[in-house]
């Protein structure tokens, strides 16, 4: 027998036989991805389920079609990794072709709530502490300015900017960067705050590794201007997060404004004209990330 047959054998075995499943993305977009394979080899983008066992037990099915398979053994090694940070859910069966993750219940936080922001301070002080290798300042240096070089071909930036990009890092950074486990999706439905008051980060894709950089505090979708800082201050540095991010968060700003302009822009040339509205919305955040570029290069 196959081994992942083996395994598929073992999911089943786990829930047992009279379980049922229900998608947690609307048909429309799990259709749209399916015709467009360069939007669902993104890992946010693997097929996920509400799965409920036969003895009321329930978990969080993530299936991964063979276009981003590959992408499956990294967000387990990061599950993995997290395994005992207290706002991860655990990681409960792996195959081939899935991962099984408990489900967390409770509500969408506010953003103005101050427990909230405590708690998500406390939550990311745990990331940051699961450390990785640190990255030599070279390597991070060119692997952001090839970005600026992608938008400076594509007409985007003018000629030039990515040796004054890499004149400015070099010197902003340190000699090596402090690499962590991060988590790059934030958006409050990326969250689930508990009655008994604790906080759960629900999208296992967003974990990311070996980044020197992190969205959340250079505002990927503004959650860092909307919650009450003090109480997320004091919560990070109470659990003992580490000063990195915020001793450097002006480079850390223009390598991320590089990275994510220079990806909006690939997914930007590729959209359909069918995507009007998300097109608009990638067009503003391209534009938003060249002018924070653009402010650092004049």
């Amino acid at each position: 027998m196959k081994r992942s047959s083996v395994k598929r054998l073992e999911l089943r075995a786990f829930l047992g036989c009279d379980f049922t499943t229900r998608p947690l993305k609307p048909v429309g977009l799990r259709a749209r991805n399916t015709l467009k394979p360069w939007l669902i080899r993104q890992p946010q983008r693997a097929m996920s389920h509400l799965v409920t066992a036969e003895d009321g037990r329930r978990f969080k099915l993530l299936r991964f079609p063979a276009s981003i398979v590959h992408r499956r053994e990294e967000i387990e090694g990061r599950l993995r990794a997290l395994a005992h940070h207290p706002a991860v859910p655990r990681l409960a069966l792996a195959d081939d072709h899935h991962l099984l993750v408990e489900w967390a219940t409770g509500t969408t936080p506010r953003a103005d709530d101050p427990h909230f922001a405590r708690r998500l301070g406390e939550s990311f002080a745990a990331l940051y502490r699961v450390q990785q290798s640190a990255r030599p300042r070279d390597e991070v240096v060119s692997t952001f300015v090839a970005c600026v070089s992608e938008l400076q071909q594509a007409g985007r930036l003018s000629p030039g900017s990515d040796a004054r990009m890499a004149a400015r890092l070099e010197a902003a950074l340190p000699g090596t960067i402090p690499t962590s486990i991060l988590c790059g999706d934030q958006t409050l439905a990326n969250f689930v705050q508990c009655e008994d008051g604790s906080l759960f980060m629900i999208d296992p894709g967003s974990f990311q590794s070996a980044l020197p950089i992190d969205l959340f505090f250079v505002g990927n979708d503004g959650l860092y201007d909307r919650i009450d800082r003090d109480a997320f201050h004091e919560g990070y540095g109470d659990a003992g997060g580490i000063e990195f991010p915020f001793l450097h968060a002006g480079p850390l700003a223009w390598m991320q404004a590089a990275r994510q302009s220079s990806l909006r822009s690939r997914v930007l040339d590729r959209t359909s004209w069918l995507e009007r509205r998300r097109k608009r919305n990638l067009e503003r955040r391209v534009r938003e990330g060249l002018e924070a570029l653009q402010r650092v290069l004049d």
